[in-house]
């Protein structure tokens, strides 16, 4: 995504500093769900490391470049039987 993102860089910039200025912004929004046997996983790995995550130089100097900001929600998805 953000080999598309980055030409534009200078215009999302200019966009985001003028929605900050009328009350607004952009944001980058991760979501990750931990332990959601209800949905099938194509293609997952029999035991995937869930733990930890990277955002690359790229990633942080286009946040930057931009002024957006990063918003991380994670959920537990185990029910209160899993969570023994």
């Amino acid at each position: 995504m953000l080999d598309r993102l980055q030409p534009h860089t200078d215009l999302i910039r200019d966009l985001t500093r003028h929605l900050a200025r009328t009350g607004g912004g952009a944001v980058l929004h991760i979501v990750r769900y931990f332990n959601d046997t209800d949905q099938a996983q194509p293609g997952a790995v029999d035991a995937p490391n869930l733990f930890g995550w990277h955002l690359d130089r790229n990633v942080l100097d286009f946040l930057s470049a931009t002024g957006a900001e990063l918003d991380i929600d994670e959920y537990d998805m185990a029910g209160a039987e899993d969570a023994r």
